[in-house]
């Protein structure tokens, strides 16, 4: 991984959704630089592309987000848990 990589990895541990122009502004790189970065990391499904537009897109750093992502599951065992101790 090039520097201007492991800097874009850095920042997206502190803003894991960001568009182009932030990613230009925060390393201060060109837009066509951190365009090609930014494609880069969506090549290796580090980024994923949300909106779906051509213009004024938005990534989401992916594996760092679904650490924070509940499982359905968990949370119903966990409710299971909590009404049982409440109710004992």
């Amino acid at each position: 991984m090039t520097l201007n990589g492991l800097r874009l990895l850095d920042l997206l541990y502190e803003s894991p959704i960001v568009h182009v122009n932030l990613v230009k502004g925060k390393l201060g790189l060109s837009f066509a630089t951190a365009d090609n970065l930014v494609d880069r990391f969506v090549e290796f499904e580090l980024l994923e592309e949300v909106t779906g537009w051509q213009r004024n897109r938005r990534f989401r750093y992916t594996p760092y987000l679904t650490l924070f992502e509940e499982d359905e599951t968990e949370t119903a065992e966990e409710g299971v848990l909590q009404t049982t101790v409440a109710t004992t």
